[in-house]
């Protein structure tokens, strides 16, 4: 069942690019933006995730964290998220755990 604005995201945690394990919780008392994204370097996807980064100063005003979710693998999210300048947490669920939520 999707997620409506507004409504207290599911718990779950998955590993960020420096293998540590996050999730909604972690971030309690924040905004949580769940920004999920099928594959790293696939152009719409990159733009999005750079237009998070982009926006980050009004985010911040807003009390709210990125936290971006796709289905790739460590080492791949790892490059996207350091190639592009990404600095909130982007988190791996290779194995389709959460998105099927």
């Amino acid at each position: 069942m999707p997620v409506k604005v507004g409504e207290k995201a599911p718990d779950f945690k998955l590993p960020d690019t420096e293998k540590q394990l996050r999730g909604p919780a972690d971030y309690r008392g924040k905004n949580v933006i769940l920004a999920f994204f099928p594959a790293a370097y696939s152009g719409v996807c990159d733009r999005e995730m750079c237009s998070f980064r982009d926006s980050l100063a009004e985010l911040n005003q807003a009390n709210a964290q990125v936290l971006a979710v796709s289905v790739d693998g460590f080492p791949a999210l790892k490059k996207f998220a350091g190639e592009y300048s990404l600095s909130f947490p982007v988190l791996s669920d290779h194995r389709k755990e959460v998105i099927k939520k």
